[in-house]
């Protein structure tokens, strides 16, 4: 999993959840994304302290609380799209590249990574090679 630097556009905070949009310089693209920033709590409706639009930030993607995949024929090319305006939301398509357990796996997503960590709430049977698609909320981590 490869560390991504960005810039915040937008930051949205409460508690210590943070939703974010992101551009990506390298790749010339933006995205929502969550994450938890654990050394500031933040009511709702105030700003954070520490970090502010403007801002840049390094971090990993992972695709957490999939509740939902199907498998996708090999026509299907890597990719992703995030229907709810504002939202970590996330439909990715992509091809399992190793399993981790009977939760989690690594998958090429096309820009958004060639070893995205995928967990599933619900225990999956798949194989390396398989194409698949999920939905379920695009993760940071921030380093």
């Amino acid at each position: 999993m490869k560390m991504e630097l960005m810039e915040i556009k937008t930051l949205i905070a409460e508690g210590y959840e943070r939703t974010a949009k992101v551009f990506i310089p390298g790749k010339n693209k933006s995205l929502w994304c969550h994450f938890i920033q654990h050394d500031e709590y933040i009511e709702a409706g105030k700003e954070s302290a520490k970090l502010k639009k403007g801002d840049r930030i390094g971090g990993k993607f992972s695709i957490q609380l999939v509740t939902i995949f199907t498998l996708l024929d090999n026509a299907e090319t890597p990719g992703f799209t995030q229907p709810i305006n504002e939202s970590p939301h996330i439909v990715a398509a992509g091809e399992v590249k190793e399993i981790i357990d009977e939760y989690s796996c690594l998958c090429d997503f096309g820009w958004l990574g060639e070893a995205v960590p995928v967990e599933f709430e619900d225990s999956v049977t798949i194989k390396p090679g398989t194409k698949i698609k999920v939905r379920g909320s695009l993760e940071l981590e921030l380093d």
